[in-house]
């Protein structure tokens, strides 16, 4: 299996920044973040019935920059702070720049924002 980026990721470091009244995106980076319960659905059906693929990827349904993703967060947790281009190691940037992360074969369904109402 190869999964992007859970929904959760983006939000920990969001409320990690909010605590200082900084949230911290990735300048440019694209993240297709995924619900962790269709990639655990997605590993038991490839348990059971295997697709015979060497490498089986999923993620979420929308590409999405992480300055959008931390504003859908603040809207829909009444967040403050300010949003900034964090100070993430090049390699990161460099990763989630390039496009390696995403993959149009096999998306999820649940958007960032239906993850986020069903969490509250």
């Amino acid at each position: 299996m190869r999964a992007s980026q859970f929904h959760e990721w983006p939000v920990d470091m969001f409320e990690a920044g909010a605590a200082l009244g900084a949230i911290p995106v990735m300048l440019g980076g694209r993240l297709q973040t995924v619900d962790v319960g269709e990639v655990a659905s997605l590993v038991a059906d490839e348990a059971t019935e295997p697709s015979g693929k060497e490498i089986v990827p999923i993620a979420g349904p929308q590409v999405r920059v992480s300055r959008d993703l931390a504003k859908a967060w603040q809207a829909a947790t009444g967040a403050r702070g300010l949003i900034v281009n964090g100070p993430f190691p090049p390699s990161l940037l460099e990763y989630v720049r390039s496009g390696a992360n995403l993959t149009e074969e096999r998306k999820g369904r649940v958007t960032f924002e239906e993850w986020l109402a069903r969490r509250r």
